[in-house]
């Protein structure tokens, strides 16, 4: 999976993360929307006397208070309601709707709304919705709905109309807790049906991407075969073919110094390395160092890693270099063997080529001995001529390298 399809995937992720959060934001408003109604009823409470026990009262507002602080702060802080703050929500809410109607007279319900903390109630099946199955939801629903009405009996035995009150508190319960329930778990469907289709779409973009790499395998491949073909054409099927028509006499000094050139393009043709591919300048250091088979020097090579777009004067200026130091050990080095290498890295603006020509012959001073024009104007110049560089080092009986190098 590439980086585009991974980001898809945590985008999708993210938006699922997001809608949690707006629940959770949606919980923590309703959880603060609730504690004016209830600061009215115990200012009402207290202007009309309605509490029996007043410590018990003001030991239950406390604990609502210090619970629903606790809930604000998690709840803001996780981006989400934990488990443990559900149940604790509805165990909390419970215990103080039964705690507060011990604490005051019957006439508090009848008179105050909001008395009988009908809003934390209510705001508490929310909270449940939103975060659990409906299992769950129904259980704590009659838990509430139950702790209500426990709550209202005394009401409702000395205010017969309460009844009714009572009822259509428990359907407002049920109703808000069934509303809450279907828009979040809509919402958290959507999500899943967005994030299905997003990893639908990643897996089919990493599918497209898989085949274009494929093709594009196959159109190098095609690219290395056809110059494959014509570097083998153009020399050693050449002679083979005028050997095997009798064209040519394979016992002629002159066919058996093109056998040795064409045997030493097969060479060039033929990498140690198995990873490695035909380029236009592994083909073109190849023929150059084929030429001088003639001579009798015989050129080992190994190329690594070489793009296949360089341009057609950096492939020139290279090839026409190595040609030169190959001449140079030819006729100078006193040895019949030499090695030309070349590979590419990467540097920080793109790839660096480096081409590099050594022989394990006489060698030379460079202090001592002035350099011809083959050296600063076929080598030196041609790399220059192109923003490249050569460098010399050689070694009296220690032989010569030539290194040609050039970055994009």
């Amino acid at each position: 999976m590439g980086a585009g399809t991974g980001q898809r995937a945590l985008d999708g992720a993210t938006r699922h993360h997001d809608t949690r959060k707006v629940l959770a934001g949606v919980v923590v408003f309703l959880r603060l929307v609730a504690v004016p109604p209830i600061v009215v009823a115990i200012a009402s409470g207290v202007r009309l006397g309605s509490y029996a026990v007043p410590w018990l009262a003001v030991l239950v507002y406390l604990l609502f208070t210090a619970w629903g602080t606790v809930f604000v702060l998690v709840v803001w802080r996780a981006g989400k309601v934990p488990g443990w703050v559900v149940a604790t929500d509805v165990a909390v809410v419970t215990a103080c709707i039964l705690l507060i109607s011990l604490a005051v007279h019957p006439v508090y319900f009848n008179q105050v709304d909001g008395s009988d903390l009908e809003a934390a109630m209510e705001v508490s099946a929310v909270v449940v919705a939103m975060n659990t199955g409906i299992r769950k939801l129904i259980a704590a629903c009659l838990v509430l709905g139950a702790a209500h009405v426990v709550a209202e009996i005394p009401t409702m035995i000395a205010y017969a109309g309460d009844i009714g009150a009572t009822i259509t508190d428990i359907l407002w319960l049920a109703g808000t807790a069934l509303i809450s329930a279907l828009i979040s778990s809509r919402l958290l469907a959507a999500d899943d049906r967005a994030e299905a289709a997003n990893r639908e779409v990643s897996e089919l973009h990493a599918q497209a991407a898989e085949a274009r790499a494929r093709s594009q395998e196959r159109v190098r491949y095609l690219r290395e075969q056809i110059r494959r073909y014509r570097a083998l054409h153009d020399g050693p099927l050449s002679i083979l073919t005028a050997i095997a028509s009798g064209g040519l006499d394979h016992h002629d000094e002159e066919v058996r110094r093109q056998c040795a050139v064409s045997a030493n393009l097969l060479r060039g043709l033929i990498s140690d390395d198995p990873m490695s591919t035909l380029t236009d300048l592994s083909i073109a250091l190849t023929k150059a160092g084929s030429d001088y088979a003639v001579h009798g020097l015989r050129v080992h090579y190994q190329f690594s890693d070489l793009p296949p777009d360089l341009p057609p004067s950096v492939v020139e200026a290279m090839s026409w270099a190595s040609r030169e130091a190959l001449n140079n050990i030819a006729l100078h080095a006193g040895t019949d063997r030499a090695w030309l290498t070349a590979r590419a890295d990467g540097g920080e603006n793109g790839h660096a080529v480096t081409v590099t020509i050594v022989d394990q012959g006489k060698g030379f001073d460079p202090a001592h001995t002035r350099h011809g024009r083959g050296l600063s104007d076929s080598i030196t110049g041609r790399m220059a001529d192109v923003g490249g560089a050569a460098a010399v080092d050689s070694m009296l009986g220690q032989g010569t390298r030539v290194e040609l190098r050039w970055q994009r």
